[in-house]
């Protein structure tokens, strides 16, 4: 599985572009795709990221419980028992 995420009010363009693939690839029934908006993948207050693209301690923090949140739920469906 390969995951790409674009941050930062900058890439809207560039997140805007991997939205509309992620839809064009669920339609074409591509299985087990998920999507996380990179919307707040540094918080909404700055302090995610000292130069941008690239997160700090608590940036990765954030990326944690964001993703935690996604994947906790799609784990327990895709774990075999």
């Amino acid at each position: 599985m390969s995951v790409t995420m674009i941050t930062g009010k900058y890439h809207l363009k560039g997140r805007a572009g991997l939205k509309a693939n992620f839809a064009r690839l669920q339609n074409n029934g591509v299985p087990h795709l998920f999507y996380i908006s990179g919307e707040h993948l540094f918080g909404d207050d700055g302090e995610g990221s000292t130069d941008g693209p690239y997160p700090n301690n608590p940036g990765f923090m954030i990326w944690a419980t964001i993703f935690a949140k996604v994947l906790e739920p799609i784990l327990k469906t895709e774990t075999p028992k």
